[in-house]
């Protein structure tokens, strides 16, 4: 053959191995579906823990900076949600949240996580138990899931 038919077949073949390696590296980035439900749902508990215990660095380990909240008909930065919470405990109201029912739809690093929120509002001696709907999106960067959207709204009686 001659020395350019070399060439040819030698660009032809690693352009070829690119192509098929391409997706298999862009695919390590992802973490194994199958393996992610408890991961998703042990991270939207954890940032429950951190809003109940006014734990701010945990809160922001937990969420992305661009990280926001839709409650009660109001869009939240993360400090301003955070803060929100915070003066709710600081008013005397705290709250019991639990995610019942997950479902999970997912595609490489990004999830989006709806559930059901069943737990309780209490205020003073007073407890009443609600049922939120929500739904969180999550972001996987660096080994860890982490939250970016939130959007809660009560169940209907």
């Amino acid at each position: 053959m001659p020395p350019m038919t070399h060439l040819i077949i030698s660009i032809g073949a690693a352009a070829t191995t690119v192509l098929i390696a391409t997706p298999v590296a862009a695919h390590e980035h992802c973490p194994a579906p199958l393996t992610q439900t408890e991961a998703i749902v042990s991270v939207q508990a954890a940032i429950f823990s951190a809003l109940e215990n006014d734990d701010q660095a945990s809160w922001e380990r937990l969420t992305d900076r661009d990280f926001v909240a839709f409650e009660s008909g109001h869009r939240y930065g993360r400090t301003d949600f955070f803060e929100l919470v915070r003066s709710a405990h600081a008013g005397g109201r705290h709250f019991e949240w639990s995610v019942t029912s997950p479902r999970i739809e997912m595609s490489c690093t990004l999830a989006t996580l709806a559930y059901v929120n069943q737990g309780s509002v209490t205020q003073g001696s007073s407890r009443s138990a609600v049922s939120w709907l929500e739904t969180a999106t999550f972001r996987y960067a660096a080994g860890q899931w982490r939250a970016v959207f939130v959007e809660s709204m009560r169940q209907a009686d």
